[in-house]
């Protein structure tokens, strides 16, 4: 089962510290969990490849894929510009409630 981020606390020993800082701080401070923060990241990781390979091929044949790299990436600035307003409002409300 995984630990939700809003039941982490920042620990006090160091070894516990340094493996809160570097595996679960920012994904805790994004609102999520380490692994559906890793899951994302990949996720992104893939579409930005396959993002490249589009305009990879773009560039040797210029009439081939057009406006597929342009809109793939309109799309994730889209998805993030989203994703950050949903951490902001969650850590909006969390801070009034």
């Amino acid at each position: 089962m995984p630990i939700h981020p809003d039941s982490l606390t920042r620990p006090h020993n160091s070894a516990a510290k340094i493996f809160y800082e570097i595996f679960l701080e920012h994904p805790h401070e994004a609102g999520e969990t380490y692994g559906g923060h890793l899951w994302f990241t990949l996720k992104t990781s893939v579409y930005l490849i396959l993002t490249a390979f589009y305009l990879t091929i773009h560039g040797l044949i210029p009439c081939f894929h057009t406006t597929i790299a342009s809109g793939r990436v309109k799309a994730l600035n889209n998805y993030m510009q989203e994703r950050i307003k949903c951490v902001m409002q969650s850590r909006q409300q969390k801070s009034q409630g």
